[in-house]
């Protein structure tokens, strides 16, 4: 799961709790501009990655996690989308 941390209603980390809640094994990806986070990120397990972000890191982040956890390489870049 890839999410902001500032989101209507309740933030990043509250969302990944939840979504963990339901299904431990999926890996929670937050994007945020703000530094703060980070410490409370590594303690929920969760990937935390600093604004700005090109599409080719979102892509280069969900491979990375993909191969993490024993799963298939997305194998895509810029230029084939």
């Amino acid at each position: 799961m890839i999410s902001d941390f500032r989101i209507p209603n309740l933030n990043g980390c509250e969302l990944g709790t939840k979504v963990k809640e339901l299904n431990e094994n999926i890996k929670v990806i937050l994007i945020s501009a703000y530094d703060s986070i980070e410490d409370n990120n590594n303690k929920l397990n969760f990937e935390f990655h600093r604004k700005p972000v090109t599409l080719q890191q979102v892509l280069d982040i969900v491979d990375v996690s993909l191969n993490n956890n024993g799963k298939a390489s997305l194998s895509t870049s810029l230029d084939e989308i």
